[in-house]
């Protein structure tokens, strides 16, 4: 998925393109759907893109980590090998 595509992607993307007095006048979404987790206090993970929230597992983090960079890796290949399907 585009890193700007998708339920909510709109916001974190002004957000993060705005200064920061503005961006709090454009909170998060109820619910992505597709959550980006961030580590953000040692106890909670919170999405980059929503409210939601969940307990801190770092080997969870890791792994939807590497589960998002196999995600992108296969969409260059399949890009490369069949520009006109994409």
């Amino acid at each position: 998925m585009h890193p700007h595509s998708g339920k909510s992607r709109w916001r974190t993307q002004l957000r993060g393109n705005v200064p920061w007095a503005l961006a709090r006048l454009v909170p998060k979404g109820p619910d992505c759907g597709a959550h980006d987790w961030y580590n953000a206090d040692d106890q909670v993970d919170e999405c980059y893109h929503c409210r939601a929230t969940r307990p801190h597992d770092l080997a969870d983090l890791q792994a939807t980590r590497h589960a998002a960079q196999e995600a992108d890796r296969d969409r260059i290949t399949r890009r490369r090998r069949h520009p006109a399907a994409v």
